[in-house]
């Protein structure tokens, strides 16, 4: 039997667990992009649509500034956390900079008669669902959406825009 020093083999050990988790990630601090990144980003500390608490989306305030437009995008349509993050900026916008229109990659005739159905009161998941591609319709991150466009097309606000 072959002895082997205990301080030998717990090196060996330590060898071993370091060369199955691969190489070091490189030290990207000094890339330029990175910095600029690292400076630009805002830190969003939730993409829960239920929390209205938007002090962590203020700097988007000035990233916006008098825009009229704002479009939000997605990698892929099938990626239910941008559908919650995307929910929660709608609020936002709504709410924090009075944005009062919402397009969606979808028919213009068939959108009018889902927010037509909506303004009437039927239900938004409803609305939307029958005249809405199912990518977005059927998403369970985005029923929360459909349910705050059904009180903020019956809100005071909503009426006195039209």
């Amino acid at each position: 039997m072959i002895k082997i020093p205990t301080v030998s083999l717990l090196v060996v050990l330590l060898a071993a667990v370091v060369a199955a988790q691969g190489p070091a990630a490189p030290d990207l601090s000094s890339d330029p992009r990175v910095r600029w990144l690292d400076k630009e980003a805002i830190r969003i500390r939730t993409v829960d649509p239920a929390d209205e608490d938007f002090r962590d989306l203020q700097p988007l305030k000035k990233a916006i500034g008098d825009a009229q437009i704002v479009m939000l995008g997605e990698i892929t349509h099938f990626d239910g956390t941008t559908f919650l993050a995307k929910s929660r900026l709608v609020k936002f916008l709504h709410q924090q900079m009075n944005f009062d229109v919402l397009v969606f990659e979808s028919g213009f005739y068939d959108m009018s008669k889902a927010w037509e159905s909506i303004r009437q009161g039927q239900d938004p998941v409803a609305a939307v669902q029958h005249e809405m591609p199912p990518t977005w319709a059927r998403s369970p991150q985005v029923k929360g959406l459909w349910e705050y466009l059904q009180s903020a097309a019956s809100s005071p606000r909503r009426r006195a825009n039209g």
